[in-house]
């Protein structure tokens, strides 16, 4: 029976210590002591203790090589606390990659807070909120269920009284917060939100005006099974996730401009902008 790490501690940092610590020996392969000691800022004492208790929750990942004073991750390296992610290894070396700059949209916290606060209470808010279709804005009435991160931008998806739907609303363009101790319908509610409770399939395949060897390529990066990546995600939020894939659901005429392409656009049309 393989060790949980509440069987070998209940302290919470220890426990983010020891996930910090398999993810660095899983990527890395070596750690010592000197480096959990500046890495976490703790005594050699306490890092040593660590690395017992890594040892003892995760037996035979990894072995101490006194010639080289380090411990080293062996070939039977298994992962108890983490995935093996990138993500995982850049929280702790960031500094060995290099970000692409991407669009930054201030979200006011000052305003943020009330709508969490009303998301976890279920009542409502008075927003000024301004769009595309009305750039000078104007006053919306909304019970939100739930905040979105569509990898871009965060949105909001409430209830809006004056368009008597759910919908999704741009953080950055929400202002004057004004919360009221109402409780939203019960048709108003995340439980009668149909597109946010209904989970849709996305079937995304190889532009196929590429040539074969350019598709297989595409198939080969995306892991695509049959010749299609099959994403699976909430109604509500289908046309964020094509976004997040680059995929338009009208193609460009230039197949290398597009190189992936929605597959069953006619089971998914009511759901695309």
């Amino acid at each position: 029976m393989t060790n949980s790490p509440s069987n070998i501690t209940k302290n919470w940092y220890q426990v983010a210590r020891l996930k910090a610590m398999e993810t660095l020996f899983y990527w890395k392969g070596r750690l010592n002591t000197t480096d959990l000691v500046k890495l976490f800022g703790v005594s050699r004492i306490s890092a040593q203790s660590d690395i017992h208790r890594y040892i003892k929750l995760a037996p035979g990942n990894i072995v101490y090589r006194p010639k080289e004073r380090f411990y080293v991750a062996t070939s039977i390296f298994k992962n108890y606390l983490t995935e093996g992610s990138m993500d995982e290894l850049m929280q702790y070396e960031s500094g060995i990659a290099e970000y692409v700059p991407k669009p930054q949209f201030h979200i006011n916290p000052e305003l943020t807070r009330p709508l969490i606060q009303a998301i976890q209470k279920k009542t409502g808010v008075s927003i000024f909120y301004r769009s595309m279709q009305h750039p000078e804005g104007n006053e919306r009435k909304l019970f939100p269920h739930t905040l979105v991160y569509s990898g871009f931008r965060w949105h909001l998806r409430a209830w809006c009284c004056l368009r008597e739907d759910f919908r999704d609303f741009n953080l950055s363009r929400i202002s004057n917060v004004i919360a009221f101790d109402s409780s939203a319908p019960e048709d108003q509610q995340q439980e009668s939100d149909v597109d946010w409770n209904k989970e849709v399939t996305i079937k995304l395949a190889a532009n196929p005006k590429l040539n074969k060897a350019e598709r297989d390529l595409i198939e080969s990066e995306f892991e695509m099974n049959r010749g299609q990546l099959l994403v699976i995600t909430r109604a509500a939020l289908v046309m964020y996730t094509l976004q997040t894939y680059q995929v338009d659901p009208k193609p460009s005429e230039d197949a290398h401009q597009q190189r992936l392409v929605l597959a069953n656009a006619k089971e998914l049309k009511g759901l695309l902008w």
